[in-house]
C-alpha cells in the first residue's frame, strides 16, 4: 500500500468515527485509562496522540476546555485535591492540517474540517470510605422469645459510591446474608440493610455483626475497604410466658446448671447474658444423638435419639434438629421405662452436609405444670454426592520430575480402599479409611490416579487431578527485522518461550515502559495457546505488533510467561527488556552531529548505520569515502581543513531506498589580536560623550560573533563589575571567511568614573566544542571636572625654609602649560605634558603657585595649596602655685607654646599620667607666620592625686602629615590631712575614759555588802558588860 493510500485509509477511519465522536483505534492513548481516586486525593493522567495530532483536555462540570489546543501530541491533566463527585474528563484529539487537507478528497465527511475532532473518556471513580457502621435491633428492646421473628438493621453512613458497596451479615464468624445496592447516583449516601432472624434457644449468647465492604475492583484499594464497628449479642430462652411466678421463685433457689433463663440484647462487645439455675433433676437424664455416618444424597437413613430418663418423669417430647431446621417432633408416653428411643427416617440432602444434628427433649417436672428441656450431644452431618471419599489435595500441581503425593479418605465404613494409576498404584487394602498415593519422581505428562473403595452396593472411585508442569528454559524477545525502527512503520515483536508445559494454562503478557516518565503500561494479554491440544513441553512464540512514534524512542518492551495453575503453581517468568530505537528520516546516526573545527586543524566524524544496509559512505569535496557493505559505520576524516564552507554528506543504501544526511561543519578562526581604544587621547571631560572601540582582527565566522562590553569601577569603596551590553550586529554579515571587526560603545563619563576600567570580550557561539571567549586588555579612563590638569602632591606641606616641589600634568593635548608664582615661576611650554614648580628654600609664609594651561577651548588654571609650617621652638608647663597643693582647692596649669605656625592647625591635648583629660582643643585663631600661644587647664586635686604627673601635647594637623611635641611633666604634691586622724584618736580616747568610769562604778558598788551566817556559839560577858 502506498503512503498516499495509507493516509487516505487513516482519514477514512477518522471519518467513520465522526458520527459517534469516539476516536478510532490506535489514534489516542490515555495513561492510565481508568482511575479510582479517594475524595480529596490527587490524580495525574497523560493523553497521547499516536498520529502526531494536537490534543487537549475538557473537564466538566466546572472547567470547560481546561487546556487550549496545543501543537503537541501529549498533554497531562493533574488535580492536587479532588473536590468533585460528578466529574467527566475527556481527552480531545484535533486532526492536524496535513490530515484535514486530504479529507477534502472524501465527499462524505463533515464540511467543517477545521473542527474535526474525536475524544476518549477517562473512566474515573471517586470514592469515600464509610464514616460509621452501626447495628441495631428494630422495634424491640425486651427479651427475645424462642422461635419469634426479629429484625436487625445495619446503618452505613457517608459512603460513596453505593453501587460498589456490599453489606455482609455474620452470625459469629459465618456469613449468613449479603446486601447490595443499585443506586447509581454519585456522591456520599447513608444506606441501611436489614436481616430477619428467628432465634431459638440454641442462639443463646450468639454474636451478630455487619460489615460494610467497598469493592472498587483491581484499581481500588487492595484488599477492599471494610468497616465493622458495632456488634450485637443476643440471649434467647423459652418464652417466659410459659413460666409461673412460683416456678421462677423456686428455680432461683436451685443448684446451678448451664441453661439460661433470661434473654437480653446488648450492643458492642461487652454484653454478657446472665444465667439462672434449673432443677438438678436434669442431671439424672441422658440423651444421645446417633448418626448413621456418611450418607449418600437422596437415600434414606435413620436418625436416632436414645434417652435415659427417671421413671418419675411423665411423657417426653423429642425434637430433632439439623442446624436451625426442626426435622421432627415426637411425643413419647413414658410407662415407666428408663430407656426410650426416638427414630426418624431422613432423606439425605447435600445442603445439610457439614451441619450439626442434635436432639432436644422436653418433659414436665414431677408435681409441676411447667416444662423443662435437655439437649443431646451434637453430631456433624456427612452427606456426599458420588463416591464418599475425599482426596486431599483434590488437584495436585507438580513440577515434571518432582515428587507427588495425595491422600484419599472415607468418613463412612467401607470394605476396602486402593489407588489405580499407571504410576504409584496401590492395591486394595481392607480395614483402612485413608490411603496415600505417592510418586518420588513424576515422569508422566498425563496421569489421572483414581481412589476406589468397596462399599455396600458395589465399588466407586474418584479421580485425582494431576497437573505436571515445566517452566521455560528460556524467555527472550526479538523483532522481525531489528530493534531500530522507522517512525510509522509496523514492526512485530516476538516473545520466544522455550520448553514450557502445559501450554493450555499459559498466558503471555506484554508490557512497555514509557521513557517520558518511566511508567509501566500493560499491553493486551496473549491467551491463544490455551486452545492447544498439545501434551508435554512446547516451544512457543507470542507476537505483538507495534507502530512506533518518535516519542517511543528508548521505550522498553518485555514479555511475561505465566502458567495459571492455581495454588502451588510456578511463579511467572519475565524476559529481559528490549529497547527500541526509533528514527525519523534516514536510518543513520552521525556523531558528532555538528562538527566545530578550527581553520587548518584536522576534522573527523563517524556515520553509523542504524539498520542492516547495502552500502554506506561519505560524499564530500574533502575526504570522500566510497560506499562499503561489510561494516556498520564509516569515518569522514580530513587532516587539515582549509575550506571555510564544506558540506560532507553520509549516504546509505537500504532495501527500501537510498538516503543521506548532511554533517553540519562550522569552521572558525579565533582573533589574532583584540584591542580596545577610545576616540580621544588622554582624559575625558565629565558629561561629554566619547566612543570606545573594540578591534577584533581575523575572526570567523562573524555570523556567530557576539561582542560583550564590561566595566569595573569603585562605588563607595567597593569594586563593582558589570556587563554593559551585547553587540550582535555582526551576525547579519554573510561572509564565511575571516574578517576584521570593530564594535563601538558610547559613554558619557561621570567624575565618579575616574579610574574606571572598560574591556570587551569576543565570543563565537558555536555550541559544544567551540573556542573559548577572548578578552581585551582593560582600558582605564581618566575623568576630570573643570580644568584638565592634575597637580601632585596636593596639598603641598613644607617646613619653613625647606625646599618645595610640585608637578602639574596636562590631562589632554594642550597649547602650553606653566606655573605662575611669586617664587619659582615656570614659563609655558608646549612640547611636554607636565611641568614642575620648584623652590630651593621656601621663606614665605603665604605662597600661592598656580598651574595654567592653554587648550583649544581657552585658558584655565588650578591653584596649588601650599601649607608652610614651623614646629614650636618650645613647649612648657607652668602653674599658678608653688609648693604643695591643698586638696579641694582650685589651681591652674598653663601650657606655653612658642613660635608655632600655622596656628589654625594647632591642637592641644592635656594628660594626667597616660589618661587624656578632655577632648583635644583646636586653636580657633588665624594669622600667618609663627605665634606664641598659651592654653590653661583648671584642676581641683584630691588627696589621691598626690604624686600625679600632668603634661600637655601640641599637634600640627597638616592633612597628609600630623606632627606633635610634648611639654615637660609637672608632679603635684598633696600634704597629708591629719584632721580626720586626730578626730579618730580623740574618739578612741573618749571611749577608753567611758569604759574606765563604768568599771570603777561597778567595783565601788560591791564594797560593804556581806552575807550573815547564824552560829550556836554562846556569848560571854566582858568586864564592861558587853558581849
Amino acid at each position: 500500500m502506498s503512503l498516499q493510500h495509507m493516509d487516505l485509509w487513516i482519514i477514512f477511519l477518522f471519518a467513520s468515527a465522526v458520527a459517534s465522536d469516539r476516536c478510532p483505534p490506535a489514534s489516542l492513548q490515555l495513561h492510565p485509562s481508568e482511575l479510582v481516586v479517594e475524595y480529596g486525593g490527587s490524580l495525574e493522567v497523560n493523553c497521547t496522540s499516536l498520529n502526531n495530532s494536537a490534543v487537549k483536555w475538557q473537564i466538566r462540570p466546572d472547567l470547560n476546555d481546561l487546556m487550549e489546543p496545543y501543537d503537541l501530541w501529549n498533554t497531562r491533566w493533574t488535580v492536587e485535591n479532588l473536590q468533585e463527585w460528578d466529574i467527566e474528563a475527556q481527552c480531545i484529539l484535533i486532526l492536524n492540517n496535513s490530515l484535514t487537507d486530504d479529507l477534502i478528497m472524501i465527499d462524505d465527511l463533515t464540511d467543517n474540517l477545521t473542527d474535526f475532532q474525536c475524544y476518549e473518556n477517562l473512566s474515573l471513580t471517586v470514592y469515600k470510605a464509610p464514616e460509621n457502621v452501626s447495628i441495631t435491633l428494630v422495634n424491640h428492646t425486651e427479651v427475645m422469645g424462642d422461635g419469634r421473628q426479629y429484625e436487625l438493621q445495619c446503618d452505613v453512613l457517608d459512603v460513596a459510591p453505593v453501587q460498589n458497596l456490599t453489606v455482609r451479615w455474620y452470625r459469629e464468624n459465618v456469613t449468613v446474608n449479603e446486601s447490595r445496592f443499585t443506586d447509581t447516583e454519585r456522591g456520599p449516601r447513608n444506606v441501611s440493610a436489614s436481616l430477619l432472624i428467628s432465634p431459638t434457644r440454641e442462639d443463646d449468647g450468639v454474636l451478630y455483626r455487619c460489615e460494610a465492604e467497598l469493592d472498587l475492583g483491581p484499581l481500588g484499594p487492595n484488599p477492599p475497604l471494610t468497616r465493622s464497628f458495632d456488634q450485637l449479642h443476643i440471649t434467647v430462652k423459652k418464652d417466659l410466658s410459659l413460666w409461673t411466678d412460683a416456678e421462677r421463685t423456686a428455680v432461683a433457689t436451685m443448684p446451678t446448671s448451664a441453661i439460661t433463663t433470661t434473654a437480653t440484647v446488648t450492643t458492642g462487645t461487652t454484653g454478657v447474658p446472665t444465667s439462672t439455675p434449673l432443677p438438678d433433676i436434669l442431671s439424672n437424664i441422658d440423651i444421645v444423638a446417633v448418626s448413621p455416618g456418611a450418607m449418600a444424597v437422596g437415600k434414606n437413613y435413620t436418625l436416632s435419639c436414645h434417652i435415659e430418663i427417671p421413671q418419675t418423669v411423665g411423657n417426653v417430647t423429642v425434637k430433632m434438629y439439623i442446624g436451625q431446621v426442626l426435622l421432627n417432633t415426637e411425643i413419647i408416653e413414658n410407662w415407666g421405662d428408663r430407656n426410650i428411643t426416638s427414630d426418624f427416617l431422613y432423606t439425605a440432602l447435600i445442603k445439610h452436609n457439614g451441619e450439626k444434628y442434635q436432639c432436644v427433649v422436653e418433659f414436665q417436672q414431677p408435681g409441676k405444670e411447667s416444662f423443662l428441656e435437655h439437649k443431646s450431644n451434637t453430631l456433624n452431618i456427612d452427606v456426599y454426592s458420588g463416591c464418599p471419599v475425599a482426596i486431599n489435595p483434590s488437584t495436585l500441581v507438580v513440577r515434571y520430575g518432582g515428587p507427588a503425593s495425595s491422600t484419599c479418605r472415607s468418613s463412612s465404613p467401607i470394605g476396602g480402599m486402593g489407588w489405580e494409576s499407571p504410576v504409584g498404584a496401590v492395591g486394595m487394602e481392607e480395614g483402612v479409611t485413608e490411603l496415600n498415593w505417592t510418586v518420588k519422581e513424576l515422569r508422566e505428562w498425563t496421569v489421572t490416579p483414581q481412589c476406589f473403595i468397596n462399599r455396600e452396593g458395589g465399588q466407586c472411585s474418584k479421580e485425582l487431578s494431576v497437573v505436571a508442569f515445566t517452566t521455560p528454559d528460556s524467555l527472550t524477545i526479538t523483532t522481525k527485522r531489528h530493534s531500530t525502527m522507522a517512525v510509522g512503520k509496523d514492526n512485530t515483536l516476538t516473545c520466544h518461550i522455550g520448553n514450557i508445559a502445559p501450554v493450555q494454562s499459559l498466558t503471555v503478557k506484554w508490557f512497555k515502559q514509557v521513557p517520558v516518565d518511566g511508567s509501566t503500561v500493560p499491553l493486551p494479554d496473549d491467551e491463544r495457546h490455551q486452545s492447544s491440544i498439545s501434551i508435554g513441553p512446547q516451544n512457543l512464540t507470542s507476537d505483538y505488533m507495534i507502530t512506533p512514534h518518535i516519542s517511543d524512542n528508548g521505550t522498553q518492551y518485555w514479555c511475561e510467561a505465566e502458567l495459571d495453575l492455581g495454588p502451588g503453581g510456578p511463579p511467572k517468568l519475565t524476559s529481559a527488556p528490549l529497547t527500541i530505537i526509533v528514527y525519523s528520516g534516514c536510518p543513520i546516526d552521525i556523531s558528532p552531529s555538528t562538527l566545530v573545527v578550527r581553520y587548518g586543524d584536522s576534522a573527523s566524524a563517524d556515520c553509523r548505520a542504524l539498520i542492516p544496509h547495502n552500502g554506506i559512505g561519505w560524499n564530500s569535496t574533502l575526504g570522500p569515502v566510497s560506499k562499503v557493505r561489510d561494516i556498520q559505520h564509516v569515518t569522514w576524516n580530513v587532516e587539515s581543513l582549509t575550506e571555510w564552507s564544506v558540506k560532507p554528506k553520509c549516504v546509505i543504501d537500504t532495501d527500501d531506498e537510498q538516503c543521506g544526511q548532511d554533517l553540519n561543519v562550522s569552521v572558525y578562526s579565533i582573533p589574532d589580536v583584540i584591542t580596545l581604544t577610545a576616540n580621544i587621547a588622554g582624559a575625558m571631560a565629565e558629561g561629554k560623550t566619547y566612543s570606545l572601540f573594540c578591534h577584533i582582527e581575523n575572526i570567523a565566522p562573524v555570523q556567530n560573533l557576539t561582542v560583550k562590553w564590561f566595566k569595573r569601577h569603585t562605588v563607595y569603596g567597593s569594586t563593582v563589575e558589570r556587563m554593559l551590553m551585547d553587540d550582535p550586529k555582526h551576525q547579519s554579515i554573510s561572509s564565511i571567511s575571516s574578517q576584521n571587526i570593530t564594535s563601538d560603545l558610547l559613554i558619557a563619563p561621570h567624575i565618579s568614573d575616574n579610574g574606571a576600567q572598560y574591556w570587551c570580550e569576543a565570543e563565537l557561539d558555536l555550541g559544544p566544542g567551540g573556542p573559548p571567549k577572548l578578552t581585551s586588555a582593560p582600558l582605564t579612563i581618566i575623568v576630570y571636572s573643570g580644568c584638565p590638569i592634575d597637580i601632585s602632591p596636593s596639598p603641598l606641606v613644607v617646613r619653613y625654609g625647606d625646599s618645595a616641589s610640585a608637578d602639574c600634568r596636562a590631562l589632554i593635548p594642550h597649547n602650553g602649560i606653566g606655573w605662575n608664582s611669586t617664587l619659582g615661576p615656570v614659563s609655558k611650554v608646549r612640547d611636554i605634558q607636565h611641568v614642575t614648580w620648584n623652590v630651593e628654600s621656601l621663606t614665605e609664609w603665604s605662597v600661592k603657585p598656580k598651574c595654567v594651561i592653554d587648550t583649544d577651548d581657552g585658558q584655565c588654571s588650578k591653584l596649588l595649596n601650599v601649607i608652610v609650617y614651623q614646629m614650636p621652638s618650645s613647649i612648657t608647663l607652668t602653674t599658678n602655685h608653688t609648693g604643695k597643693m591643698t586638696a579641694g582647692k582650685d589651681y591652674i596649669f598653663t601650657c606655653h607654646i612658642q613660635n608655632v605656625a600655622p596656628a589654625q592647625n594647632l591642637i592641644v591635648m592635656w594628660f594626667k599620667g597616660q589618661t587624656l583629660l578632655n577632648e583635644p582643643h583646636k586653636y580657633q585663631g588665624t594669622g600667618e607666620g609663627p605665634q606664641n600661644l598659651t592654653f590653661d587647664l583648671r584642676i581641683q586635686p584630691t588627696a589621691s592625686d598626690d604624686g600625679a604627673q600632668y603634661r600637655c601635647k601640641a599637634q600640627l594637623d597638616l592633612g597628609p602629615a600630623l606632627l606633635e611635641v610634648e611639654s615637660n611633666h609637672r608632679v603635684i604634691n598633696i600634704p597629708a590631712d591629719w584632721t580626720t586622724t586626730i578626730i579618730i584618736i580623740f574618739l578612741i580616747f573618749v571611749l577608753i575614759i567611758l569604759v574606765l568610769i563604768l568599771a570603777f562604778r561597778y567595783l565601788k558598788s560591791k564594797q560593804g555588802n556581806y552575807s550573815v551566817v547564824q552560829t550556836h556559839i554562846p556569848l560571854t560577858e566582858t568586864p564592861n558588860g558587853n558581849a
